[in-house]
């Protein structure tokens, strides 16, 4: 933003606002270890999540000078951790910005709160996923699942690319719960610079995700990300100190 001049304000969720700052390290870090990457540094990301103010959910924010009358909030939207869909009142009528959301109620997330909002003025949307017959969450996960499994029993290795804060921490606990019921030993890393700081940060948004998750730590103080099979690492060359022999690499 600064090398292009830019100063308008930027709203997100206090999630988003974390986890994206540990995003952009992570990119930044990864792209310098291949190339002579000099588009900005540290201090530019730094200086620009400086411009984002943070809302809690269902928070209405009101706009002054150019924008006075206009009225936003953000709304769960389901799809990751403090992701949202936007509420934007102007006139008494209602805008809904709802691009990457989700119904299904998941491991670490509650479905998006879209369908509570009744006969908007203009609903903002994309149709990336409107021809694709999507499976039961059941039957997805299964299927994840024996694929991994297939690989490892026959000593094989499983590399899965992830992002570095986002739909990661479902296929965490994905493999995180199934390891534990099976009783399995595969190792299990997760490899991103930031995979520590990214979890520790997690751990202490367990309020804001799913139902199951929340209720579970009011009354055991059990912390899903709190993890038993998962190992974090922060460097590539922590794998070399690893034995061979089939293991699961999320990174």
């Amino acid at each position: 933003m600064k090398r292009l001049g830019l100063s308008a304000p930027i709203y997100s969720t206090e999630h988003v606002y974390r986890l994206g700052l540990l995003s952009m390290y992570d990119q930044y870090l990864s792209r310098k270890q291949v190339s002579e990457f000099d588009l900005f540094t540290l201090d530019d990301i730094d200086s620009a999540f400086q411009n984002v103010n943070r809302l809690t959910y269902s928070q209405n924010h009101h706009l002054s000078g150019k924008g006075e009358g206009i009225v936003f909030a953000p709304h769960v939207a389901g799809h990751l951790l403090g992701g949202t869909v936007w509420k934007i009142t102007k006139d008494g009528e209602d805008v809904i910005y709802a691009v990457d959301f989700n119904h299904r109620q998941e491991r670490h997330l509650n479905g998006t709160v879209l369908e509570s909002f009744v006969r908007p003025a203009v609903l903002i949307t994309d149709a990336y996923n409107a021809l694709n017959n999507q499976p039961s969450r059941c039957q997805r996960d299964q299927e994840f699942l024996d694929a991994i499994l297939k690989t490892l029993r026959a000593d094989g290795n499983v590399l899965l690319p992830v992002d570095t804060a986002g739909r990661v921490l479902e296929l965490i606990l994905i493999l995180e719960q199934y390891w534990a019921q099976h009783h399995l030993t595969y190792p299990i890393f997760f490899l991103t610079y930031v995979a520590s700081s990214a979890i520790d940060y997690v751990k202490s948004f367990l309020e804001w995700m799913s139902d199951s998750i929340a209720k579970s730590f009011e009354h055991t103080r059990d912390n899903a990300f709190l993890l038993k099979h998962v190992t974090l690492l922060i460097n590539k060359s922590e794998l070399e100190t690893i034995p061979d022999g089939p293991k699961v690499r999320l990174q």
